[in-house]
């Protein structure tokens, strides 16, 4: 029987292997060269979609310089005649569909006219500092560039609104928005007079590709299957496709995309998988370069694999059916052998190796011999001997099972009675424990209305005491000499230490109480900074710190509890003034790092010795400190600190050296609301 098998392996190996072989090789040719087909036809594709792009911009710029070279233009930018130019660029409007965005500027870099009154201008962001350095280097700026809409036009706005693109992602609930615009930009300076002498001002003209389903329109007499598509920050803001109940392309995000080694490109090329509905695109992308060679964002060719690949599906058709055709050969001459020559002595050899296998035989009677039938015959001698042993064994064994079957009734019925004991044990101790947690609860409601009414109660004449020195150290009523206005400042630094450790006490016990909750809103964190700076710069005036901020990256919007925020951020640079000396320095500092908010406080004051960092974010719990203030610490401003952060989903660092001072790092979401929903998914 061994020898069929192999017989039958050899001769399936011999069949089959060559013409797998040979539709192997053929079929990764076929798939190479129509890889090659559609990757060049894919960059032509593209070229047509720069080729466009390029046209649109020598487009504005030929009508900007035509504007820019006129000399009504030039007296009215000098005469600051809003109306004229007001009029002039209502035209250009009409000359160009596309344009979304027009600006006229004086030489201060000052808006004189717009073609729409939402639009917004504004010299100290990046669009207006890209002015600037056209008109000081009496250069035309022409790129792409990304901008936040709210540079651009008014929040909530029409204008505004037309140019958000939604994202897409697997719920409604989940979805945000792209604020941020692609545009194409044209800077034409003004010049005085035909000699160009002078720069008097220039015209700003954007045009937006979100939402902008006019500009791959074009790409249809290119492919009429091809997709175009613009994205930027991951999210595809402008495409070509829809269907006819109205979906689209918009605020999806970009698959996984791989590097395209292509040398002629001007920019990196990437390619990326499209999938709609039941059809795969392959997409060519290649970087969009603002005028400082840094990429803003992708613009993308696709066209359908299916027109591509159809040999390739064929010919893996054609192996599959290969296969099963030899397939059936094999079983059939398989089931043949098997059957009239192998089968007699596979069923009885079978048999008498698991007989001999289960009870433990010490030799082995089916081996690799020709002479199959004589170790049968051997092997039923053997078990026949063994039989009869086996049956004087099972007699033996069959007392010994009685024995053990009556002492394991025994332990069962044991086993039972001490089971039921245990549940009444558990019974009794769960209600037992049971009263305590609803005791202990009870107790918990009372300390909570307790601090609640003793905050009211308090709050409420520290105010007015602290409204009472603020009046007094503004002189309202009059003059004071140097010794009252150090008591009033006095009595407003001891009333707001007691207001904030009424506050600390109180959102403690609401965070032990697990009544504490997010209200998610979105605000300005720079606004958030300003105001506790101003408040926590009233504590000790005669101090004269140096209190600085730096918003690294810029105005951040956040989505995120505004209230919370401040309180961690006033805990902070409470702390801050509280303990630093003198003449000190305090400074809080942020930037955005990926999805999250980076944060830090940090003073050169007393700072903390090394054995008391781990006590910090304990309630109460104080380290020494190295220089003696007016001030006591309560204990509670940094572990209030670490709750409220932890609340939000953010973590919270702490690094000191005694005497040199202490530095704080807080980091918290960009997006709490969407960072927070994909916790609760995990989980």
């Amino acid at each position: 029987m061994i020898l069929e098998k192999r017989l039958m392996v050899f001769l399936a190996i011999l069949l089959i292997l060559p013409i797998l072989l040979l539709t192997i090789v053929t079929n990764k040719t076929g798939k190479m060269e129509q890889d090659k087909v559609l990757t060049n036809t894919l960059e032509a594709g593209l070229k047509v979609v720069r080729g466009e792009m390029l046209e649109r911009k020598n487009g504005m710029r030929r009508v900007c310089n035509y504007f820019a070279d006129s000399t009504l233009t030039q007296q009215a930018v000098v005469q600051n005649n809003r109306a004229y130019l007001t009029s002039r660029l209502a035209g250009l409007k009409r000359y160009f569909e596309y344009v979304d965005y027009v600006v006229v500027v004086d030489a201060l870099n000052r808006p004189l006219a717009k073609l729409s009154d939402d639009m917004c201008y504004d010299s100290n962001n990046k669009l207006g500092r890209l002015v600037a350095r056209a008109m000081s280097k009496r250069q035309v700026a022409f790129s792409e560039e990304s901008f936040p809409l709210q540079d651009l036009f008014m929040p909530h706005s029409l204008d505004y609104d037309k140019f958000v693109v939604k994202k897409k992602h697997t719920t409604q609930e989940n979805s945000s928005l792209e604020t941020n615009a692609l545009t194409s930009l044209a800077v034409i300076p003004i010049y005085q007079g035909q000699d160009h002498n002078e720069t008097i001002g220039a015209i700003i003209v954007c045009d937006v590709f979100n939402n902008d389903r006019g500009f791959p329109s074009y790409v249809s007499t290119y492919s009429n299957d091809a997709v175009v598509l613009a994205s930027m920050d991951g999210v595809r803001v402008a495409a070509n496709f829809a269907t006819e109940n109205g979906e689209n392309l918009l605020g999806t995000k970009i698959a996984k995309i791989e590097v395209h080694r292509n040398t002629q490109a001007l920019s990196p090329q990437y390619f990326s998988i499209l999938k709609i509905h039941d059809m795969e695109y392959k997409v060519l992308n290649e970087e969009i370069l603002d005028s400082c060679r840094k990429p803003v964002g992708l613009i993308g060719v696709g066209l359908p694999m299916r027109n591509y690949y159809t040999w390739t599906a064929a010919s893996d058709y054609f192996i599959f059916f290969a296969l099963g055709l030899y397939g059936l050969l094999l079983l059939a001459g398989w089931l043949y052998i098997k059957q009239h020559i192998a089968g007699p002595f596979a069923i009885l050899s079978n048999k008498v190796r698991s007989y001999e296998e289960e009870h433990r035989a010490g030799e082995q009677v089916i081996t690799n011999s020709c002479f199959e039938a004589e170790a049968l015959e051997q092997g039923f001698a053997r078990c026949i001997t063994k039989i009869a042993v086996l049956e004087k064994e099972k007699e033996k064994y069959s007392k010994k099972y009685k024995e053990e079957f009556n002492r394991q009734t025994y332990l069962t019925n044991e086993l039972r009675y001490l089971n039921g004991n245990l549940e009444r044990q558990v019974e009794e101790r769960t209600q037992y424990l049971g009263a305590v947690i609803e005791e202990l609860q009870q107790a918990n409601a009372v300390k909570t209305r307790f601090l609640a009414n003793l905050s009211h109660e308090l709050r409420t004449p520290l105010n007015i005491v602290m409204s009472s020195a603020e009046v007094l150290q503004d002189e309202i009523f009059g003059k004071l000499n140097v010794k009252q206005k150090n008591y009033a400042q006095g009595i407003y630094s001891s009333g707001s230490h007691l207001l904030s450790l009424i506050n600390n006490l109180l959102s403690l016990s609401k965070l032990e109480f697990g009544k504490q909750t997010l209200q998610l809103t979105d605000f300005c964190l720079q606004d958030v900074i300003e105001e506790v700076i101003r408040n926590v710069r009233k504590f000790d005036p005669t101090k004269k710190l140096s209190i600085t901020a730096a918003f690294t990256a810029g105005n951040i919007l956040l989505i995120g509890d505004q209230q919370k925020l401040r309180q961690i951020i006033y805990n902070l640079m409470s702390n801050a003034v509280k303990f630093t000396p003198a003449g000190g320095k305090i400074e809080i500092k942020t930037n955005r790092e990926g999805e999250m908010l980076r944060i830090v406080v940090e003073d050169n004051g007393a700072g903390i010795a090394q054995e008391d960092l781990s006590k910090v974010f304990q309630e109460f719990g104080q380290g020494k400190q190295g220089i003696a203030t007016s001030y006591d610490g309560t204990g509670l401003g940094l572990p209030l600190v670490k709750r409220l952060v932890e609340l939000q989903g953010g973590t919270v660092y702490l690094e000191s050296e005694e005497g040199k001072g202490c530095k704080v790092t807080v980091f918290l979401p960009l997006n709490a609301r969407e960072f927070l929903n994909k916790q609760q998914e995990k989980e």
